[in-house]
């Protein structure tokens, strides 16, 4: 259970699955509870990590800049889930995209998927 809550896009269904599967909730809650204390962790270690530097670099740099740079990611953001809606016609695979939705969670599931 820890390693399914630490994983991008089975983490929602990975619940409904224990139901399905009886897990015992002597096995459930510690999964649960470990899992989701790494999940969040490592959000927090990365926050941590790459916040200082981000907000710097925000600072010095202007809201002109931050702007222009999120919609230049929301447009590259855009194009890569049409081709990939386009590629793949069904839909279902995207519902893990709502699960991973912070870049080091897009990258470890891009990595997963190439591999």
């Amino acid at each position: 259970m820890a390693i399914a809550r630490t994983t991008p896009g089975v983490r929602a269904p990975a619940i409904a699955a224990s139901g399905v599967a009886a897990l015992p909730m002597q096995s459930f809650v510690p999964g649960l509870v470990a899992g989701n204390t790494l999940f969040v962790g490592g959000h927090f270690l990365l926050g941590y990590v790459v916040g200082v530097p981000a907000v710097a670099i925000i600072q010095s740099s202007g809201t002109a800049l931050l702007v222009g740079g999120l919609v230049v990611f929301a447009v590259i953001g855009a194009i890569g889930w049409l081709l990939l809606r386009r590629r793949r016609r069904s839909t279902a695979e995207f519902a893990s995209w709502a699960d991973a939705a912070c870049p080091a969670c897009l990258a470890l599931a891009l990595v997963n998927r190439q591999g």
